[in-house]
């Protein structure tokens, strides 16, 4: 990864396992700035995901996806993992940490990401996705919200 590799490597020493092999993709123009001051907060994120996948799978070899964040970039992301060109990573596993509320996407957006996780079922590829760090009102904590109870997507 870019910036601070050693950061990952250091945390499966300091647990006495092998760490994972990582292979960045960068979809729609993004950029990997993991270990860039102003991101450190999503840093943290895309650590723990792979500190957590790097643990369940030893060794394993990971791609660790880039796009925009845009709903866009989210498309065409799910797409690449689920139909990756031609010397891209093949996961045969897909974990999502990252989302937003339902509220928060267009239909058309929603509809596409559906229709994507639901042909990676056709090409053998299991989803994990997150329901959310702050329950399923995204932390609004809105009545309304809460009431319907609707999940963050994708999920």
């Amino acid at each position: 990864m870019n910036g601070q590799p050693t950061d990952i490597d250091l945390f499966f020493q300091n647990i006495g396992i092998i760490s994972p092999i990582l292979t960045p993709v960068l979809v729609g123009g993004a950029t990997n700035n993991f270990g860039v001051p102003k991101h450190s907060d999503e840093d943290a994120e895309v650590a723990l995901d792979i500190d957590v996948a790097g643990c369940v799978a030893n060794g394993a070899q990971l791609a660790v996806y880039f796009a925009p964040w845009t709903q866009k970039g989210w498309v065409d992301v799910i797409t690449t993992a689920i139909f990756p060109g031609v010397g891209q990573p093949t996961p045969s596993v897909l974990s999502i940490s990252w989302g937003s509320l339902e509220d928060d996407w267009t239909a058309a957006a929603i509809n596409a990401i559906n229709a994507t996780f639901q042909a990676a079922a056709t090409v053998g590829v299991t989803l994990f996705v997150a329901s959310g760090d702050d329950g399923t009102d995204g932390g609004r904590r809105t009545v309304t919200r809460t009431c319907r109870g609707l999940p963050p997507t994708p999920g």
